[in-house]
């Protein structure tokens, strides 16, 4: 795959990816979107099942 169409392509991939991510962003409401950081905050990082 030629470096152009490579680049082209990874680019219209991020900003697809970021399109959906925003698109749920958008569609919490103001008190889901307050409560995300506050509950990263006090989560034991041993409880994630990464």
């Amino acid at each position: 795959m030629p470096l152009r169409r490579g680049f082209r392509s990874s680019v219209e991939q991020a900003a697809a990816q970021w399109n959906e991510a925003f698109g749920r962003i958008l569609a919490r409401d103001l008190d889901e979107l307050r409560a995300e950081p506050a509950d990263h905050v006090v989560e034991d990082p041993d409880d994630e099942a990464d």
